[in-house]
Parts: C-alpha cells; structure tokens; sequence
C-alpha cells in the first residue's frame, strides 16, 4: 500500500502545479478562486493520506517523492476528469481496515472533485455567455426586424420567390445559404431558416419536433425554436441564433477532445446497429467512463432513441455554442430525409 500512496501523493504533486498555473493565468475570476479551492484540496489530501500512511506503515524514506511527469489540460473540466480518473484508481486499491482512514479521506476528496465539476461548469457557462455578448456586439448585429415584419404575412405568401423577397425587405440580405435552406438574421437571439424546396420544408419540420416533444426538448442539445415557427407548412423555422463551435469548445463544455468525441457518437450509434462498421478508433475505456458524464448521455439518449446519425455528426461546422453548451446544429436531417432528398439512388 505505500508503494500505491507513493505514487499517489507524487501525481497529485503534478495536479498541484497545473493548478497554480492556471489559477495564475486565468482570466476568469470564478475559475481564479475555483483553483485555489482545488489546491487548497490537493495540499489537505496530500497531508493527510501521507500522515496516515506513515501511521500505519512507518515513516517514509527520504528522497522518496519525485513529481511525476508534467500534465497539461486544455481546460478546468478536462483537467478535473483527469485527476478524478487517477483518484479513482487509487480508491480501488485502498483494502483493508488498517487502511479505513484513506479511504474515507479520499472518499470525501472524490466528492469535492465532483463538487468542483459541477462548479466549473457553472463557470464556464457564465463565461460562455459573456463571450457570446461580445461576439454578438462585435458583429454588429441588427437590433431587431423592421416594424413591419410579420410572420403572418410571411405564412400567407405562397411562394418561394415571394417569401425570399420578403425576407430581404425586412431582415436583409440572407447569412447562410444552403440547398435546401436560406438563413436570415433577425435580432441577437434569432435567425429564420427559409425552405427553399421539399428538403428544407422536411428538415424545418424535423428541427420543428422539439417544439412539441417534451423528451426531445430536454436533451439540451439543440438551439431553442420558437412557436412563431410555421408549424402548418414549414415553410419557415424560426431557430436560436448560435455561434460556430471550436473544437476547444468541445474540451472546455464536455471534457473531451473533438475527436474524441465523435468516436464516442459513433461507438453508441454502432451499439444502436445504426451504422456497420466504425471509421475511428474509439477506446473502450473512454467509452464506459463517459456514461458518467451527464452531456454526453443525452448526446446518447438522441442516438439510440430516435435512431439519428449521420457524418454530417463527425463536421465541427455543423456543431454551434449557446450559454447551454454545445448543440446541433441542421438536425433536421435525419436519416430518412438523407435516404430521401440526399442520397444518391
């Protein structure tokens, strides 16, 4: 057992310095203190599991610890994954009564780490919505539609050519064009996604479900819909407006690389027998551990409940980030509408 604290006390040495690191360069107050609560952590866990060690098994030799290897993170959520990872292995192998005041030590340490977990999301969401206002702003973006908008009169226009002629009217030019879909600004919070043909009016209609379906609604991984939408024709969709995710976005929200996460999609839509074979190599370890992680269960629960993956899910462009995390984005093209409108017969 004091060959496993040994080792132990050397890697959270590592955590240590990572930590005062970033809390040093953190340009985030909440995350500034959130850090100093971890070392803080880190120092008291050190102590103690080392006092109770040599209380048990004698004093250590001197020249003993040697921090390990140098540890870096692309962020707090990552960093905490990881070292909640190596106390985990350390707990398992904490047996025996001799050895009951570690493992109570560590058991309350494991719950703190959870608890930091909860709190640097909470962190980063905040400072996920301060970045959006100031991209937002940056951009200039229009204040609002012209006072003589009318998603009424837009549904009473029947056809494409009219409805795109008053969209420009009244929004401006469109910021995204598909081929099936046209995308036009309305204020900061909303876009409206114009169909251009059946596909579109098929895709409105899918990316429409979350209106009415509650368990859809509360996967949390889509931008909002507004009911303003025309839920009769689908004709038009009216969406949260999102920023392009960056695949540092995927490390700091999910705790996981964008790579990573795609096999972790494509593993579940395999287990879904959604897709034959897997492209990416995905570990097997990374797979069951990240059934833990509360954002990629719904990530899963859409997979397998609505039978729903597509490459177009391993694209970071078609991934966006709102002050929820990340979401899909274009989900309206489910596999069905692929085998429908895209693929080739």
């Amino acid at each position: 057992m004091e060959k496993s604290t040994i080792i132990y006390i050397n890697q959270l040495e590592s955590y240590k310095t990572y930590a005062k690191s970033a809390h040093w360069q953190s340009n985030n107050m909440s995350l500034h203190r959130l850090y100093d609560d971890i070392i803080d952590a880190l120092n008291k866990t050190q102590d103690e599991i080392a006092e109770i060690e040599q209380g048990v098994d004698g004093q250590f030799k001197t020249n003993i610890f040697k921090r390990t290897k140098k540890k870096d993170f692309e962020g707090i959520i990552s960093f905490l994954n990881d070292l909640i990872k190596v106390s985990n292995s350390y707990y398992s192998k904490v047996k025996g009564r001799r050895y009951i005041g570690i493992k109570s030590i560590m058991e309350n340490f494991l719950g703190e780490l959870y608890k930091f977990k909860y709190l640097a999301n909470l962190a980063i969401k905040d400072k996920i919505k301060e970045n959006l206002s100031l991209k937002l702003k940056g951009r200039l973006l229009k204040e609002a539609v012209d006072d003589t908008f009318s998603y009424d009169e837009l549904k009473s226009i029947t056809t494409l050519s009219g409805r795109v002629k008053y969209c420009r009217q009244h929004l401006g030019m469109p910021i995204g064009n598909g081929s099936s879909r046209m995308v036009f600004q309305i204020d900061d919070n909303w876009c409206l996604k114009l169909a251009k043909n059946q596909k579109g009016i098929a895709q409105n209609e899918e990316e429409g479900k979350v209106l009415n379906d509650y368990y859809l609604n509360g996967l949390d991984i889509f931008p909002d819909v507004s009911d303003v939408s025309d839920d009769e024709n689908w004709t038009f969709l009216v969406s949260q407006y999102v920023l392009p995710a960056t695949k540092k976005d995927f490390e700091h929200y999910l705790g996981y690389t964008f790579e990573e996460f795609c096999s972790l999609l494509m593993r579940q839509a395999y287990n879904a027998s959604l897709i034959r074979y897997m492209t990416m190599h995905c570990d097997e370890k990374l797979f069951k551990d990240s059934w833990e992680n509360e954002k990629m269960t719904d990530w899963y629960d859409y997979i397998a409940s609505y039978g729903i993956f597509n490459g177009d899910m391993c694209r970071i462009q078609n991934y966006g980030i709102t002050a929820n995390g990340i979401v899909l984005l274009d989900h309206g093209l489910s596999d069905d509408i692929f085998k429908t409108y895209y693929s080739r017969r």
